[in-house]
């Protein structure tokens, strides 16, 4: 339940970008890339430039997902980093969601 909550409150935020969007991103929640993908596709269409620092890969029930490949075909710009757990978000800079585990 607060795992809904979290990516329910992660995609109110994303959705009142006026101009940008920019995440660092340590991990994915189950089903989450596909939700964040409609999201940016959409935002995209408005002109919202979305910048992405990644993990490389994340586990979900212990399966290996490349965090990269998840996103690299929805117009977003995305970049390797070394990032542990957490996740960042940053809406015009002026708005932010920070979740760590």
């Amino acid at each position: 339940m607060v795992l809904i909550e979290l990516l329910k409150k992660e995609l109110e935020i994303i959705s009142r970008a006026k101009s940008t969007v920019s995440i660092r991103m340590g991990f994915l929640f189950e089903g989450e890339s596909k939700f964040l993908k409609d999201k940016f596709k959409n935002l995209l269409k408005k002109g919202i430039e979305i910048n992405i620092l990644a993990a490389e890969y994340c586990y979900i029930d212990d399966k290996k997902i490349d965090v990269l490949a998840e996103f690299e075909d929805c117009g977003v710009n995305i970049l390797k980093a070394d990032i542990p757990f957490v996740k960042l978000i940053i809406r015009d800079g002026i708005e932010m969601i920070h979740i760590f585990f």
